[in-house]
């Protein structure tokens, strides 16, 4: 007997989110919507899944991704875009509470320096030129116009790499990471 969305009660976690997606599937099969995806899951989360007899493609995964991230996030992301899995990324700054510790990064000073570009402006960039859609949220139409000018230049490989050992430091380790697979 098929479970109802909102009745997980008796089952695991896991068949749950299995359970949900089917129906999900058969929602979108029916053409009541083109797309879903799934937020804040890690590989194992997206295994389970992509695990579901008859399930749609996961289309989207919505999650924490900027520079400061632990190497689980990149992880993750990796393995999203390895999948076809498309990549939007909330935090691409650093977050509200980080996002000023983010700006005060050295490295990132340097290359905004470099690039004659806001330290905001690279953060968006490494995110964007890896390949994930941004949520950069603002109201200031200065800042929008400075957000969309990340897609009129892009980082050297070289400074990609730079930006690649940012989740190491010890800047990264001061920042906020919700690890919402956990709950």
């Amino acid at each position: 007997m098929p479970l109802a969305l909102n009745d997980c009660g008796s089952v695991s976690d896991k068949e749950c989110r299995q359970v949900t997606w089917k129906a999900l599937s058969e929602l979108k099969d029916k053409g009541v919507m083109r797309n879903i995806g799934v937020s804040n899951f890690d590989i194992k989360l997206l295994k389970e899944i992509e695990e579901v007899e008859g399930g749609a493609d996961i289309a989207n995964l919505q999650m924490q991704y900027n520079a400061f991230v632990p190497t689980k996030q990149h992880e993750v992301f990796d393995y999203s875009m390895s999948k076809g899995i498309s990549v939007t990324a909330y935090y691409p700054v650093g977050g509200v509470l980080d996002k000023e510790k983010a700006n005060n990064s050295s490295t990132i000073a340097q290359l905004s320096a470099k690039y004659g570009k806001s330290t905001y402006q690279i953060l968006l960039r490494w995110v964007v030129q890896k390949g994930a859609a941004v949520i950069p949220g603002t109201g200031n139409p200065t800042h929008m116009k400075d957000n969309l000018d990340v897609y009129s230049w892009s980082l050297s490989e070289e400074d990609m790499e730079v930006m690649k050992k940012l989740r190491r430091s010890e800047e990264a380790k001061n920042m906020i990471y919700f690890d919402m697979s956990e709950l």
